[in-house]
């Protein structure tokens, strides 16, 4: 029996030999074909012991398979009062205690089951990518908890950070930043140097990887997370060297294809279990996806941020940042690219105009001359030709100056107005 979840349904998917029925209790279940299975008691269909697992990526694609055996797949719903979180756990729960797994193991009654058996939908392997500021790394944050517990801690962002920190404590979740001296001694494993009092020796020791797929390993029942912040800074080549292949799901332990492979510095054979899935980010500012080693790619499922003008104000003291943040963009994709553009965290906070200044003065306006190697005449014409940079000739050239900080125009609403005015066909009552 395997479940799992697409949108907000769970699915069970049993392989079973007809016998005696299976009841579960408070559950809706539907099969394929759209046939209903409910009675008072919860008794459904004619499953009986659990003959053998196959493995599923998809719980949509679950098909039909001949033999004595046969395949079915189940649509559960939960009855009113019944969360869906606890649902898969309920159903695990009563379905691994109440038969035998392949290997005539049981689990224990009390013991909520979370592992691999109720893998969510979600692949096991993902990179969030987009220009910077467009809220990957909380995104991934908040995957991570999704993946653990089912569903987000009710409340804002405060909330999803604190049940984060918590998931840490508990070494159910990991969190790196990949770098360029970012190695395979520091990821898997390697020998570091230890000062005990005067004397210097060496010891084996284990990285942030192998850390959490033996906790992983240890407690299947389970779902661990490791996220892997600008996962496309560091050499991949260098930092996974022979696991590289491991992480793919199909290659998971327990899977048909489970591969496992000797490490360099212990010897010892290694293989990663399908309870733990590996959730990266990408900044396309530093490197587009068409860069990334191939590996990488084969072995990710790549989903794209991009800016949201819905995280930020329509009106800061008379300023559209909406419109503010989408013309910027709109003429750094026809002046750069799509990759380079300004995201919405930059501007999600701000609510005055003060604050406004800042954002510019701080990140924006600095991000700008990092995108354009300081090509002045390009910013200018990204800001709409406004206040905030200006021009002078110099004999023969003509030099750019950016408005001094304490310049009173950064705390003008027209400065701000002046670098969408006109840009959506709507420039006339932009200019009353």
């Amino acid at each position: 029996m395997e479940f799992g979840l697409v949108g907000s349904r769970a699915f069970v998917r049993v392989t079973v030999q007809p016998s005696e029925p299976l009841h579960v209790d408070g559950l809706i279940v539907r099969d394929e074909h759209g046939r209903r299975y409910v009675t008072r008691t919860g008794r459904f269909g004619n499953a009986g012991a659990v003959s053998e697992f196959r493995e599923s990526t998809d719980p949509r694609e679950w098909i039909e398979i001949a033999g004595d055996s046969r395949e079915r797949r189940y649509l559960i719903t939960p009855l009113d009062g019944i969360a869906e979180p606890d649902l898969l756990d309920n159903v695990a729960r009563f379905v691994k205690t109440r038969f035998k797994l392949g290997s005539g193991s049981t689990v224990d009654p009390e013991r909520p089951t979370q592992g691999p058996a109720s893998r969510p939908e979600a692949a096991l392997n993902r990179i969030l990518y987009g220009p910077p500021g467009t809220s990957k790394t909380f995104d991934a944050v908040s995957m991570a908890i999704e993946a653990i517990d089912g569903r987000l801690p009710p409340g804002a962002r405060a909330a999803v950070r604190a049940r984060f920190n918590e998931l840490r404590e508990t070494g159910q979740v990991a969190f790196v930043t990949f770098h360029q001296n970012y190695a395979y001694e520091e990821f898997i494993e390697g020998i570091r140097p230890v000062l005990d009092e005067k004397t210097l020796r060496y010891e084996l020791r284990d990285g942030i990887f192998k850390q959490i797929a033996t906790r992983a390993k240890e407690n299947q029942g389970k779902r661990h997370v490791l996220i892997i912040d600008e996962i496309n800074r560091g050499n991949i080549a260098k930092i996974f060297g022979e696991l590289i292949t491991l992480i793919e799901p199909s290659k998971r332990l327990g899977c048909d294809d489970e591969t496992e492979a000797t490490l360099t510095y212990s010897k010892d054979p290694f293989g990663v279990p399908d309870n733990l899935y590996l959730i990266g980010t990408m900044n396309t500012a530093d490197r587009g996806i068409a860069l990334l080693d191939m590996a990488l790619r084969r072995r990710f499922r790549f989903i794209e941020r991009m800016p949201d003008m819905r995280h930020v104000s329509d009106d800061i003291e008379g300023v559209d940042g909406q419109r503010l943040l989408r013309a910027i963009n709109e003429r750094i994709v026809e002046t750069l690219d799509r990759d380079h553009q300004i995201g919405h965290t930059y501007l999600m906070d701000v609510a005055s105009i003060e604050a406004l200044a800042d954002a510019f003065q701080v990140q924006v306006i600095p991000l700008l001359q990092e995108y354009f190697y300081d090509d002045w005449e390009k910013m200018h014409r990204v800001l709409n030709g406004n206040a905030f940079i200006t021009r002078r000739a110099a004999g023969e050239r003509t030099v750019f100056d950016l408005l001094p900080h304490a310049d009173e125009r950064w705390q003008q609403a027209d400065s701000y107005q002046a670098i969408y005015r006109g840009s959506d066909g709507d420039g006339a009552s932009d200019s009353e």
